[in-house]
């Protein structure tokens, strides 16, 4: 092994990460993007803790709507980007 080089250890995502991660990809699909809207429920196996920072960080986002529903689910809606030339 090369002098200086050192393995480095993979790292466990955090849950928030996690939960990001699957929110990110629900709000990557083809309907959802066609419809500017998608709405997400916290899973079973998901902190709490989490969730509710998630949803605090993306009440911060600009230009992104989250609506709670009665059921516990949110609905986020954004507007179409313009596109950059």
């Amino acid at each position: 092994m090369a002098k200086g080089k050192q393995k480095q250890a993979a790292r466990t995502p955090s849950g928030y990460e996690l939960l990001g991660g699957r929110i990110q990809r629900l709000i990557a699909t083809p309907l959802a993007q066609l419809a500017r809207a998608v709405t997400i429920r916290r899973q079973d196996d998901e902190a709490q803790s989490d969730w509710d920072q998630l949803i605090d960080d993306l009440r911060s986002t600009e230009g992104l709507d989250v609506s709670e529903g009665d059921d516990g689910s949110v609905t986020l809606r954004w507007e179409a980007q313009a596109e950059a030339w």
